[in-house]
C-alpha cells in the first residue's frame, strides 16, 4: 500500500514540476512521506521556507 501511495506522490510531483516549468512558474517540489511521528514537525519546518505547502489528503477508496 505504501509503495502505491509513494507512486502516485511522485506521478503528482512530476506533473506538477512540469506544469511549473511549462507555465514559466519558479517552483519546488518536495515529496515527504508521512510514516513518522516526526512528520508533522517536519512538515511545518520546511513549510515555513515557501510561499505556499500542499498536503494531499487521501480520496475515499485510497489506501
Amino acid at each position: 500500500i505504501i509503495g502505491s501511495v509513494k507512486a502516485q506522490g511522485e506521478t503528482a510531483l512530476k506533473a506538477f514540476k512540469a506544469r511549473a516549468e511549462a507555465e514559466g512558474v519558479s517552483a519546488e517540489g518536495r515529496l515527504m512521506q508521512g510514516v513518522s511521528d516526526e512528520f508533522p514537525r517536519d512538515f511545518a519546518c520546511s513549510a515555513r521556507q515557501v510561499d505556499i505547502a500542499i498536503l494531499g489528503q487521501p480520496r475515499d477508496g485510497d489506501p
